[in-house]
């Protein structure tokens, strides 16, 4: 879904209807309530990309990845082994630990992406598409708890509803989280 298909559902569901001009009026205040749920969900889901980065002297440079980076997780080579790591002089440089130098080797680097705001009419979240709807939920929710104090029951059943596809969506694409160390340098 784009951000124009997420807030013409969201004011269908609040009964607003959803001509350009309606649309135009409500657009900044509902793309807010959208960006609040997309980071709600992120934080939830916890996404991560997978970057094939090429080492230089020992380092490489965060702007090599495809995404901006919240947090660097892990870092391998193209067989298999780990690197501990830590950022290096200067911001935006990944310093890798290795017994031997490493130099015009290719490694893959797992990141906790930045999710980016939608803005565009036609942007689309960077979540799984399973994920969409509920930021209609989310939004119609939202806006009723912002209105008048007579109508703010109504968002209670709406964000109910985001909170149980959240949980159930996020229990489905991520099986039971184990923790462990991985960089110990």
């Amino acid at each position: 879904m784009t951000l124009n298909d997420i807030l013409v559902n969201a004011l269908q569901q609040l009964d607003r209807g959803h001509d350009t001009m309606t649309l135009d009026i409500w657009r900044d205040k509902l793309t807010r309530f959208v960006n609040d749920g997309l980071f709600d969900l992120a934080a939830a889901l916890k996404p991560s990309i997978t970057d094939r980065v090429l080492v230089e002297d020992g380092h490489f440079d965060l702007d090599d990845l495809s995404h901006r980076y919240m947090k660097v997780l892990r870092v391998e080579d193209e067989e298999g082994r780990i690197y501990g790591f830590r950022y290096g002089r200067g911001l935006g440089r990944i310093e890798l630990r290795s017994k031997t130098p490493l130099n015009g080797v290719y490694v893959y680097v797992t990141y906790r992406p930045v999710i980016n705001d939608l803005r565009s009419p036609t942007d689309v979240p960077e979540l799984p598409e399973v994920m969409h709807p509920l930021l209609v939920s989310y939004t119609v929710g939202r806006e009723r708890m912002s209105g008048e104090v007579g109508l703010q029951r109504g968002g209670g059943p709406h964000l109910a509803l985001y909170e149980q596809g959240k949980n159930t969506i996020v229990r489905q694409l991520c099986p039971e989280e184990r923790f462990h160390i991985e960089n110990k340098w």
